[in-house]
């Protein structure tokens, strides 16, 4: 098992005496809680967008990029930045709407499919006249 993606609770388990018996200076938990580039997650669901609603919750990742912050998914892999996490957020909302305007406009069959797909978490907004 990599020690550097485990979680930091399988390891509190552990104990100080367990841990200096099997002959570690220090305590594992330590280690692994000092990761600082782990990814800090969010769940988008609901009516986030002005003409789009998220039919279906994405687990968005926010990591600290160049002195930005990246809002990634691992479903369609889309992306947004910005200085705050807000920001990010936005920009990758504003990438995921144009994604969809773009697949709406093909006709090919891995478009229509990818389209399809996108359409199982994301969806227009209904307009009442």
């Amino acid at each position: 098992m990599d020690l550097s993606s485990a979680a930091v609770s399988t390891y509190k388990a552990v104990g100080g005496s367990a841990v200096a018996r099997a002959g570690y200076s220090r305590p594992i938990r330590s280690y692994t809680s000092s990761r600082s580039n782990a990814p800090f997650q969010v769940t988008l669901a609901g009516d986030l967008f002005r003409d789009f609603v998220l039919v279906q919750p994405i687990v968005i990742n926010l990591e600290l990029a160049d002195g930005k912050i990246i809002a990634s998914d691992d479903v369609f892999y889309m992306y947004g930045e910005g200085h705050t996490r807000q920001e990010a957020v936005r920009d990758y909302l504003s990438s995921l709407a144009e994604y969809y305007s773009l697949l709406e406009s093909y006709e090919n069959a891995p478009s229509v499919e990818l389209f399809s797909y996108l359409q199982t978490y994301l969806r227009p907004k209904r307009t009442t006249t």
